[in-house]
């Protein structure tokens, strides 16, 4: 239902004109004068390459108003994916409000879905899109609908019905993952999505597993001619034991994003104990040599040959 106000109480009738630049056609179902409200209710049934529909009066020749909108048979759904089985959960959360935000403004559909801390996928509807829902995380489960991604070609998100999982009809046609961490950046979804045909924003799987790798990341690093800081792995059951290294030490997973599990150690003697914390996230761990009044720099990349680079 599109509704508009319009200054003209002319009840006699009203047609639609065609606006040759435009290109806009449509077929009305319902066409309704409320005088309550002064303004005629339009609902529409047939769109095509819509952006502007003017309403004119046959009697009087005249515009009563015009309506713009999208053709919402034209807007590519994205089907964003965050929350995730992480230590940053809630980090991810924050990040697609700011994306679904921002989608929903450049006008795409947004599709939005949530994986609980406990694995579940739910498809939510318009009040996914609204940060106060996260306050009580365990009430997702109520509102969103199961579903579930094949890695069968053509068959996309499935729903859970009484049967169980059957297809749905809205599908999406790119897919936005903003889980960080684990199980999110590392690849594993990136090739899920591989398998299922989907296109999806961000690296593929090779280099989204290298990144989320900081050993890997490093060492991919040194091949390229960049200069890195010392560093030492340790797998579990392994010799705790610094490599001669400076103190400062920065110990931390492997395989985890921001500065979960990282500790700072500055005495020799609270290595093992920094390094008993990072084993609480990963089976790997490494201790990096430290460097004082170091600068961080945050560098985007937009594209795949050619590139545009942003340093900020």
């Amino acid at each position: 239902m599109v509704s508009c106000k319009a200054g003209v109480g002319d009840t006699e009738g009203i047609g639609v004109v065609e606006t040759p630049k435009l290109g806009v056609c449509t077929v009305w179902r319902e066409l309704k004068w409320s005088r309550a409200e002064k303004y005629w209710r339009v609902k529409l049934t047939e769109a095509k390459k819509l952006k502007m529909m003017v309403i004119i009066s046959p009697v009087t020749r005249r515009r009563v108003f015009m309506i713009y909108y999208y053709d919402m048979t034209k807007v590519k759904n994205v089907l964003v994916i965050y929350g995730g089985v992480s230590p940053e959960h809630e980090v991810s959360v924050i990040t697609a409000m700011q994306v679904m935000g921002a989608l929903g403004k450049a006008g795409f559909g947004v599709m939005p879905l949530y994986i609980s801390k406990s694995g579940e996928w739910l498809l939510g509807n318009e009040r996914f899109l609204k940060p106060e829902i996260y306050n009580d995380l365990g009430k997702l489960s109520l509102i969103g609908k199961r579903v579930m991604l094949s890695a069968d070609r053509g068959v996309g998100l499935l729903v859970k019905g009484w049967l169980g999982f059957g297809g749905m009809e809205k599908q999406p046609d790119v897919v936005f993952p903003v889980i960080h961490g684990r199980n999110g950046e590392d690849g594993t979804l990136q090739g899920l999505l591989d398998l299922a045909g989907i296109p999806y924003v961000g690296c593929g799987v090779g280099a989204s597993a290298i990144q989320m790798d900081k050993y890997l990341a490093k060492r991919m690093a040194v091949s390229a001619g960049v200069s890195v800081l010392k560093d030492r792995l340790i797998l579990k059951g392994e010799k705790i034991d610094d490599a001669g290294m400076k103190n400062p030490f920065f110990v931390k997973p492997v395989g985890l994003g921001s500065s979960i599990g990282l500790t700072r150690v500055d005495k020799k003697g609270d290595l093992a104990e920094a390094v008993e914390i990072a084993f609480c996230y990963d089976d790997r761990v490494m201790i990096e040599e430290g460097v004082e009044e170091a600068r961080e720099i945050n560098i985007s990349i937009l594209g795949n040959g050619p590139y545009e680079v942003s340093v900020t």
